[in-house]
């Protein structure tokens, strides 16, 4: 679940996975890497089934027939948990800073609690329901009712107390809503349901592929725009590996593909806010993108540093926060960035848009004109090795040819033409063997960053 400020992930009725305020802060829940340490946010039961209502609002329903619906707020720094049945069991043992600070409970009302960890931070959580009782980290509670969980950063803020209305099942109930309207703007709903796949219903197909454009929209981190990778860190690449990374930053590929891949769904809007973001970490003073990725405001993120403390999914560790993969060079990204932009422009035909961006667009173009020889990291961000990524040639082309048409569209001129003729030939040249793209010159190893440079660039 997503509501454009953070993440939460869900196994069975446990919250496993909550960082707060937004998607990079320290983790609340982290059971996911540490079932000891790292908290719980649970509902007892067995769960029957478990389905998304819309995207990024989850019902479960419970052996014994109790329903529990939970989403993250539209617009606030919470989660609330519905719940439908009668009497429930739950478990709130919230732990701090990644695991590191168990959760003090200080009860304010019989219905209202706050919980503390290490610093000024607490969370509010309000139990809505015609009877609770309390005992520890444990509360029964009887009638259908909320469980509304806030989050504040100190003791200045917090709702209990405050003169102010507070109505949680109204903003259940809008945030169900915001979701639904979201959808209706969808526009490939015929195309989706008319797919032929062996064992799955049209229905069953177009509810995937709406639950997966409402997790995008869900992942853009809303105050500007920024796009992460994934809500989670340390999830391993392999069970048990070292390859466990913070996926909690805005990757400037990743980013760029996701901007297309809204726009092509109708959410021009939106993929204009990733494409604005991405425009405003230009740099004008070197490469354009100088870096992968960059953190959810814009700023770099911090240092990568090991959890010691959590023992990692399935036993993967180390656990990692931050992420040192921005001092890798990649010399693909800027083609990335500008094959989205021209989509954009493609599917809207914003001409304003684009002269407003002229001089973004000439500076990429110069800067990869003058600098698509080098050596560079690749899409695969290898570690302590720089070589001729044949994809990042490729995508040195993309650039060149998404900037040529983006001038041509706003009657500009286009001074690239014989760089991208020489970017084309030295990899015809240099990167094919066999009638294959391969992954690096000199070699004859391909990959899956080679067939998708076939299929991004139609080598006019």
């Amino acid at each position: 679940m997503n509501n454009e400020f953070t993440g939460a992930l869900l196994k069975g009725t446990d919250v496993v996975w909550l960082p707060l305020p937004k998607y990079d802060s320290p983790s609340l829940f982290s059971s996911i890497l540490d079932e000891e340490k790292g908290g719980h946010f649970l509902i007892e039961g067995e769960v029957e089934s478990q389905k998304y209502v819309v995207p990024n609002v989850v019902k479960t329903v419970l052996k014994d027939k109790t329903e529990v619906t939970d989403l993250l707020l539209y617009g606030d720094h919470g989660m609330v948990r519905k719940v439908h049945g009668g009497k429930a069991r739950v478990v709130l043992s919230p732990s701090f800073n990644y695991g590191r600070a168990p959760g003090k409970v200080e009860k304010v009302s019989d219905k209202v609690y706050k919980i503390f960890g290490e610093g000024h931070d607490f969370l509010e959580v309000h139990f809505l329901f015609d009877k609770v009782s309390h005992d520890g980290n444990t509360w029964e509670v009887e009638g259908d009712g909320y469980v509304y969980l806030g989050y504040f950063s100190d003791e200045r803020f917090g709702v209990f107390g405050k003169n102010v209305s507070f109505n949680v099942e109204r903003g259940f109930e809008r945030t169900v809503e915001y979701w639904k309207n979201a959808m209706r703007r969808e526009r490939n709903r015929g195309k989706v349901a008319d797919i032929e796949v062996s064992g799955y219903t049209g229905d069953q197909l177009l509810e995937a592929y709406e639950n997966s454009v409402g997790i995008l929209l869900g992942l853009m981190y809303n105050p500007t725009g920024a796009v992460v990778g994934a809500p989670t860190t340390s999830l391993p690449e392999v069970v048990g590996g070292p390859r466990n990374w913070d996926a909690r930053f805005a990757w400037v590929r990743d980013s760029s593909t996701v901007a297309e891949a809204l726009t092509l769904s109708g959410y021009a809007q939106e993929a204009r806010r990733i494409i604005e973001f991405l425009s405003r970490m230009v740099s004008f003073v070197s490469k354009p993108f100088m870096y992968s990725l960059y953190a959810v405001d814009g700023s770099l993120p911090g240092r990568e540093e090991e959890v010691s403390w959590l023992s990692g999914y399935m036993g993967s560790r180390p656990v990692r926060i931050g992420n040192d993969s921005p001092s890798l060079v990649q010399l693909d990204l800027e083609g990335t960035f500008l094959h989205a932009f021209y989509k954009y422009y493609e599917a809207t035909g914003d001409e304003n848009y684009v002269k407003s961006h002229v001089d973004v667009i000439e500076y990429i173009a110069d800067w990869v004109s003058d600098n698509w020889k080098g050596e560079d990291a690749g899409m695969w961000e290898e570690r302590g090795e720089r070589a001729q990524n044949v994809h990042s040639k490729v995508m040195a082309w993309v650039a060149l040819e998404r900037a040529g048409k983006l001038m041509k569209a706003i009657d500009r001129d286009n001074p690239w033409k014989e760089a991208r003729k020489e970017v084309k030939d030295w990899v015809m040249e240099n990167g094919v063997v066999n009638g294959k793209f391969v992954k690096v010159v000199g070699r004859e190893e391909v990959d899956s960053s080679s067939s998708r440079s076939r299929s991004t660039a139609s080598w006019t």
